[in-house]
């Protein structure tokens, strides 16, 4: 699947299955899991971190010959509201010319109310 959209880094974004596992495999809470099911959703409501929303590979990066391998240039970040909790979603920047999901994690619960 391609999504074009200015409001990402690169103005696409390519999902393959690889993507979905990586989503799954990166979080490890069983109802960020079910989200990346709906990661088309996502990629319609989220939109660039205020602060933060790139940042070039890492030359310490975890797995750093691998994401060269594969041309990743670095990380671009957003966020999104579900339920009143605020997600992010890391985009992996691939050859500067495109992105593709790689992370989802919660960033902020929302607060039960008090009684």
């Amino acid at each position: 699947m391609k999504v074009k959209d200015e409001k990402f880094h690169t103005g696409e974004v390519i999902v393959r299955s690889q993507s979905i596992r990586d989503l799954l495999g990166h979080s490890p809470d069983p109802t960020q899991k079910a989200m990346a099911m709906h990661i088309e959703e996502i990629l319609r409501i989220c939109k660039p971190k205020k602060e933060n929303k790139y940042s070039d590979l890492d030359s310490t990066s975890h797995n750093l010959e691998k994401k060269i391998g594969r041309g990743a240039t670095g990380f671009a970040y957003y966020q999104f509201d579900i339920s009143g909790d605020t997600y992010q979603l890391d985009m992996e920047v691939r050859y500067n010319t495109y992105e593709t999901p790689y992370a989802l994690k919660r960033i902020k619960k929302e607060r039960p109310l008090s009684r």
